[in-house]
């Protein structure tokens, strides 16, 4: 990904602890910035590529920074020189890992290849960590996660009365966080989080739910017409040609599965709109033990339904609606069963 995000994502792991010092919050936007000094090379490579002895150097050592090793110099560097030591490590060695991650997501070079990690360098070349799935750098992923981490950004600015503008100039910091307050006012006990209740948290998972179902579920690679018929030498490097599926790709009227597979995504719909105007105690609470073991089997069914090829977009997008979605009815649940509990013991004799 762009260092642009990695910082930005950096810096919500840094700015989400509120008891972390300047430098603190400096070591973790770096640790997930840092790794990408590799990518350097490619300035000198670029201007020496029509010489007699071109530099290689970014073909040869990117990604030479992206190692366990390099990870734990930057924690190591973190402990030393920080107040609060073991929690400011931890979250150095956490930043440098989610660079990591979002590189195998979506670090694929304009000419195909994964880039991928070696993670064990330079002791072992055992482990080569990448996806096959892997989006571009320019693939529209990218973009929506630095727009979330931007829109993150500015609400823990406003919330938390700093923003990285603070790591350069403590001023500008405070000119550029009361402007933001400004524009949008801040009253007293309000904060960033106060929207996040587990009803919200289900309802951002049912609208993604709902918009994965216009993404392909999966992805299937078939040799282009002609390919079958060149020299076996010539195959491995012959085009093919990939067919998306949707959910409703194979839907038939006439078969269950069909309906089944279309309901996996639209099936929170009905659900919140009867815990918002629903009145039937019985049904509110079949219903909130009864969405886990939906979650479950809708993504069960989307698992089936890219079991034979490679899965895509849709099927990642649904994966973690659902995931989010159960996490939250889980709690939901859980909180319901305490309430109750203490209720009882409330009514109870002493």
């Amino acid at each position: 990904m762009s260092p642009v995000t990695h910082a930005l994502l950096g810096w919500l792991v840094a700015g989400v602890p509120r008891n972390l010092s300047r430098r603190e919050r400096a070591f973790i936007t770096a640790a997930a910035v840092v790794p990408d000094l590799d990518g350097l090379g490619a300035i000198a490579e670029l201007a020496t590529r029509d010489s007699q002895t071109p530099l290689l150097w970014f073909t040869e050592y990117h990604h030479a920074f992206h190692t366990a090793l390099f990870g734990f110099v930057l924690t190591g560097l973190a402990f030393a020189f920080a107040r609060r030591r073991w929690f400011t490590a931890a979250l150095v060695l956490a930043s440098f890992h989610l660079h990591l991650l979002c590189d195998i997501a979506g670090g694929r070079g304009p000419d195909g290849y994964p880039w991928p990690i070696p993670y064990l360098a330079p002791f072992s070349s055992a482990w080569q960590l990448q996806w096959e799935g892997q989006w571009a750098l320019n693939a529209w992923p990218n973009f929506a996660v630095t727009g979330a981490a931007l829109l993150l950004t500015f609400l823990l600015a406003w919330d938390r009365g700093y923003s990285p503008v603070g790591l350069f100039s403590e001023r500008a910091d405070r000119a550029f966080v009361e402007t933001l307050r400004g524009r949008f006012p801040k009253k007293e006990g309000d904060t960033a989080m106060a929207w996040l209740t587990l009803t919200n948290v289900k309802r951002a998972a049912a609208v993604l739910l709902f918009v994965a179902i216009f993404f392909p579920l999966s992805r299937c690679a078939r040799p282009a017409p002609g390919a079958a018929n060149a020299q076996p030498q010539q195959q491995a490097q012959a085009p093919v040609e990939y067919t998306y599926s949707y959910a409703w790709s194979r839907f038939d009227v006439t078969e269950p599965g069909g309906y089944l597979a279309i309901l996996s995504f639209l099936w929170p719909i009905p659900i919140l709109l009867y815990e918002a105007f629903g009145k039937n105690r019985t049904a509110r609470v079949v219903l909130l033990w009864l969405q886990p073991l939906l979650c479950l089997g809708a993504a069960w069914m989307i698992y089936l339904r890219t079991i034979l090829e490679d899965p895509w977009t849709g099927a990642y997008l649904a994966w973690s609606a659902l995931s989010a979605y159960f996490l939250a009815s889980v709690y939901t649940a859980g909180a319901d069963v305490c309430a109750a509990v203490k209720r009882k013991r409330a009514e109870s004799p002493a």
